[in-house]
Protein backbone atom coordinates (compact mmCIF):
# COMPACT_ATOMS: atom_id res chain seq x y z
CA UNK A 1 0.00 0.00 0.00
CA UNK A 2 1.59 3.58 -1.19
CA UNK A 3 0.33 6.91 -1.37
CA UNK A 4 1.84 9.15 -3.63
CA UNK A 5 0.64 12.90 -5.00
CA UNK A 6 -0.17 13.84 -8.94
CA UNK A 7 2.56 16.42 -10.57
CA UNK A 8 -0.57 17.83 -12.28
CA UNK A 9 -4.50 17.39 -11.82
CA UNK A 10 -5.63 14.40 -14.61
CA UNK A 11 -8.34 15.53 -16.74
CA UNK A 12 -11.83 13.27 -16.24
CA UNK A 13 -10.79 11.77 -19.55
CA UNK A 14 -7.65 10.69 -18.29
CA UNK A 15 -8.61 9.37 -15.39
CA UNK A 16 -10.71 6.89 -17.71
CA UNK A 17 -8.22 6.20 -19.68
CA UNK A 18 -6.09 5.02 -16.38
CA UNK A 19 -9.28 3.12 -15.38
CA UNK A 20 -9.09 0.96 -18.23
CA UNK A 21 -5.17 0.58 -18.98
CA UNK A 22 -4.24 -0.27 -15.17
CA UNK A 23 -7.37 -3.04 -15.41
CA UNK A 24 -5.99 -4.75 -18.19
CA UNK A 25 -2.39 -4.16 -17.59
CA UNK A 26 -3.13 -5.82 -13.73
CA UNK A 27 -5.03 -8.56 -15.14
CA UNK A 28 -2.74 -9.75 -17.44
CA UNK A 29 0.43 -9.18 -14.21
CA UNK A 30 -2.35 -11.42 -11.76
CA UNK A 31 -2.25 -7.86 -10.02
CA UNK A 32 -5.47 -7.07 -8.26
CA UNK A 33 -5.93 -4.36 -4.99
CA UNK A 34 -7.86 -0.82 -4.97
CA UNK A 35 -6.72 2.41 -6.50
CA UNK A 36 -8.45 5.72 -4.74
CA UNK A 37 -7.91 8.90 -6.53
CA UNK A 38 -9.01 12.35 -4.94
CA UNK A 39 -7.89 15.78 -5.50
CA UNK A 40 -4.34 15.42 -6.15
CA UNK A 41 -3.78 12.47 -4.19
CA UNK A 42 -3.97 8.61 -4.67
CA UNK A 43 -3.89 5.23 -2.17
CA UNK A 44 -3.38 2.16 -4.10
CA UNK A 45 -3.36 -1.27 -2.43
CA UNK A 46 -1.49 -4.14 -4.63
CA UNK A 47 -1.93 -7.68 -4.24
CA UNK A 48 -0.52 -10.72 -6.52
CA UNK A 49 2.77 -12.23 -6.65
CA UNK A 50 5.72 -10.43 -4.69
CA UNK A 51 8.22 -9.79 -7.45
CA UNK A 52 5.45 -8.90 -9.64
CA UNK A 53 4.46 -6.38 -7.10
CA UNK A 54 7.77 -4.92 -6.42
CA UNK A 55 8.19 -4.62 -9.78
CA UNK A 56 5.12 -2.78 -10.22
CA UNK A 57 5.36 -0.56 -7.85
CA UNK A 58 9.19 0.37 -8.81
CA UNK A 59 7.56 1.57 -12.04
CA UNK A 60 4.46 3.50 -10.40
CA UNK A 61 7.43 5.77 -8.05
CA UNK A 62 9.51 6.04 -11.21
CA UNK A 63 6.39 7.39 -12.86
CA UNK A 64 6.62 11.11 -13.87
CA UNK A 65 2.74 11.57 -13.27
CA UNK A 66 3.56 11.07 -9.35
CA UNK A 67 5.56 12.65 -6.52
CA UNK A 68 6.17 11.66 -2.57
CA UNK A 69 5.75 8.19 -3.18
CA UNK A 70 5.46 7.12 0.35
CA UNK A 71 5.33 2.92 1.06
CA UNK A 72 2.47 2.62 3.92
CA UNK A 73 2.35 -1.07 4.08
CA UNK A 74 4.16 -4.30 3.00
CA UNK A 75 4.17 -7.92 3.28
CA UNK A 76 2.40 -11.06 2.75
CA UNK A 77 -1.16 -11.51 2.96
CA UNK A 78 -2.44 -15.18 3.86
CA UNK A 79 -5.63 -14.13 0.91
CA UNK A 80 -6.51 -11.13 -1.47
CA UNK A 81 -8.44 -8.64 0.23
CA UNK A 82 -9.54 -7.30 -3.39
CA UNK A 83 -9.55 -9.68 -5.36
CA UNK A 84 -11.06 -7.54 -8.26
CA UNK A 85 -8.43 -4.66 -9.01
CA UNK A 86 -10.85 -1.61 -9.21
CA UNK A 87 -10.54 2.47 -8.87
CA UNK A 88 -12.03 5.09 -7.32
CA UNK A 89 -12.78 8.65 -7.90
CA UNK A 90 -14.05 11.48 -5.44
CA UNK A 91 -16.52 14.04 -6.66
CA UNK A 92 -16.33 12.49 -10.05
CA UNK A 93 -19.68 13.26 -11.84
CA UNK A 94 -19.75 11.19 -15.28
CA UNK A 95 -22.42 8.60 -14.66
CA UNK A 96 -21.15 6.76 -17.76
CA UNK A 97 -17.29 5.83 -15.94
CA UNK A 98 -19.33 4.80 -12.92
CA UNK A 99 -21.30 2.08 -15.01
CA UNK A 100 -17.93 0.53 -15.99
CA UNK A 101 -16.21 -2.59 -15.05
CA UNK A 102 -13.17 -1.37 -12.55
CA UNK A 103 -15.21 1.70 -10.83
CA UNK A 104 -15.61 1.30 -7.57
CA UNK A 105 -18.25 3.67 -5.51
CA UNK A 106 -15.72 3.06 -1.90
CA UNK A 107 -14.96 6.76 -1.77
CA UNK A 108 -18.38 7.98 -2.50
CA UNK A 109 -20.48 5.10 0.17
CA UNK A 110 -21.15 7.00 3.55
CA UNK A 111 -21.47 3.79 5.21
CA UNK A 112 -18.44 3.43 6.67
CA UNK A 113 -18.76 0.09 8.35
CA UNK A 114 -20.08 -1.93 4.76
CA UNK A 115 -16.64 -1.98 3.82
CA UNK A 116 -14.56 -2.92 6.37
CA UNK A 117 -16.88 -5.37 8.55
CA UNK A 118 -14.77 -8.83 8.33
CA UNK A 119 -15.22 -11.95 10.33
CA UNK A 120 -11.84 -11.48 11.54
CA UNK A 121 -11.69 -7.68 12.12
CA UNK A 122 -10.60 -5.04 9.91
CA UNK A 123 -6.82 -5.15 8.18
CA UNK A 124 -4.23 -2.49 8.30
CA UNK A 125 -4.92 -1.68 4.79
CA UNK A 126 -8.70 -1.25 5.36
CA UNK A 127 -8.55 0.80 7.95
CA UNK A 128 -6.13 3.17 6.51
CA UNK A 129 -8.76 3.10 3.50
CA UNK A 130 -11.24 4.15 5.45
CA UNK A 131 -9.41 6.57 7.04
CA UNK A 132 -8.54 8.23 3.54
CA UNK A 133 -12.35 7.84 2.90
CA UNK A 134 -12.70 9.57 6.32
CA UNK A 135 -11.39 12.47 5.21
CA UNK A 136 -13.11 13.13 2.21
CA UNK A 137 -16.17 12.70 4.14
CA UNK A 138 -15.92 15.60 6.19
Amino acid sequence: MYVSYTTALPTSDQLAEMLEIFRSRNALLQVTGLLLYSQGSYMQVLEGQETTVLRLYRRISQDHRHHAVTTLLRGPRHAREFPDWTMAFHDFDHTELRASPGFSPFLENRDLHSFTTQPDGSSRARILLESFRKGLLR
